[in-house]
């Protein structure tokens, strides 16, 4: 793969989070967040970086998902999904 391939790759994938109203944080191990992606306005702490807080405090959605976070901290599991969550962001 080429920088003009990866360059391409990664507008692509901001245009589709920005597209879809998407966000995404990437934790430590301690679950506190180290960078936030995507429509970050859709987190708690859109007012700040959000980098720092536990996932709890920018996801408050995910409290009593503990076992769930700690299986995919783990490895045990691919992924959580929590349906149905829908929060909105003023429009840029």
């Amino acid at each position: 793969m080429t920088n003009d391939d990866l360059n391409m790759t990664v507008t692509v994938a901001l245009l589709l989070f920005q597209e879809r109203r998407l966000a995404y944080a990437i934790t430590n191990a301690a679950l506190q967040v180290q960078q936030i992606g995507g429509v970050a306005a859709l987190f708690e702490c859109a007012d700040k970086s959000g980098v720092g807080v536990s996932i709890y405090d920018l996801v408050p959605e995910l409290i009593g998902s503990e076992g769930e976070m700690a299986a995919i901290m783990a490895g045990k599991l691919p992924r959580f999904e929590l349906s149905w969550l829908n929060r909105g962001a003023d429009a840029d």
